[in-house]
């Protein structure tokens, strides 16, 4: 946010309700994911496209969440299904830690022995017009060998659903 501070943030409707950072987000227009009920998605998506036509930059994390110890957890359709629709590329990042800290399904409060760093890498853009669901493969195909992760097993390599929708 320090580098781009006019980018909207999609979080988890938890976020919005701490009474530390919910006021933040909400007085700087972020996007509340909500609750994952059945029109969640769309409100989501036509408000990162809202922003997206307006020039502001929407980051999501695919995951959606904390990653496991494995590396690289399930990736969402909705950020791959916004680009596609908007046509705007998607600009990926790797962020590593070390020693792995804040994993999914590890306390947030079991620290490390030694300080941990947080490393942020910006990968190569990835062009909207294969579609959301290429864009997921590429993208989780190219965190798993950033990451030296084996290769993605028949189960996950399943293609991301793709919402129909009629132009942008």
């Amino acid at each position: 946010m320090a580098t781009t501070p006019d980018i909207a943030i999609v979080a988890k409707r938890a976020m919005f309700r701490s009474p530390l950072v919910g006021p933040l987000l909400r007085a700087c227009d972020h996007i509340e994911a909500g609750e994952g009920g059945l029109f969640a998605g769309a409100v989501v998506a036509e408000q990162a496209l809202r922003r997206l036509r307006a020039g502001t930059p929407v980051l999501i994390f695919p995951e959606g969440t904390r990653s496991p110890a494995s590396g690289v957890g399930e990736l969402r359709p909705g950020a791959f299904e916004i680009a596609a629709r908007s046509g705007v590329p998607i600009v990926p990042f790797l962020i590593t830690c070390d020693p792995p800290t804040l994993m999914r399904g590890q306390p947030w409060y079991a620290i490390p022995a030694r300080t941990a760093v947080m490393t942020v890498r910006q990968l190569p853009a990835l062009d909207p017009g294969g579609g959301a669901a290429v864009l997921a493969r590429s993208l989780r195909d190219t965190y798993r060998q950033r990451l030296g992760c084996a290769p993605a097993t028949a189960q996950e390599t399943t293609p991301v659903t793709s919402l129909a929708h009629a132009g942008p």
